[in-house]
């Protein structure tokens, strides 16, 4: 075999291989979307469809990190409020953190409020406390969220079709 013939077949196998490469790394950067929401259009979808009228809305960080104690370093954007003055409170927090170990700070923090607020309902209210058993606090990515409501199962489902 020629010299000239034989970089022409080396040529080809490294083109070849070079080209798989390519086509790997564009299959496995496509495999892996990137989840992105508004949060607070989301929240604002939820009042309008279940009828969320009087909520408060947790406007800052440092509420956020008042009520919640997440840190507010962790925190890219968020959407939060709650009602008062009837006898099942909601609450419905929607978080996006900063990265993924962002997201597991908040969820933790998240999950203590949540645990500590089915703690305290067992003590005086039962009832409510079936009802805080029904909601938990969800991970999604990036994404945090802690739904309370009598509606959790409806708001959950509204919520989790903003990530299909």
């Amino acid at each position: 075999m020629s010299a000239v013939l034989l970089q022409g077949v080396i040529m080809k196998k490294l083109l070849v291989i070079a080209i798989s490469i390519l086509l790997l790394v564009c299959i496995l950067t496509g495999c892996t979307p990137t989840l992105t929401a508004d949060l607070p259009t989301i929240l604002e979808d939820i009042n309008s469809t279940y009828g969320f009228e009087s909520m408060t809305e947790i406007g800052s960080t440092g509420e956020l990190s008042q009520y919640y104690l997440i840190d507010i370093s962790d925190v890219k954007s968020f959407a939060a409020e709650f009602s008062t003055g009837s006898t099942i409170t909601t609450e419905i927090v929607l978080v996006e953190a900063v990265n993924d170990a962002s997201a597991q700070n908040i969820y933790s923090a998240l999950q203590n409020y949540y645990e500590t607020r089915v703690d305290m309902a067992q003590s005086y209210d039962p009832e409510y406390a079936k009802l805080l058993g029904l909601c938990d606090v969800t991970q999604n990515g990036v994404y945090v969220s802690l739904i309370i409501s009598d509606k959790v199962l409806e708001i959950t489902e509204t919520y989790n079709s903003y990530f299909e």
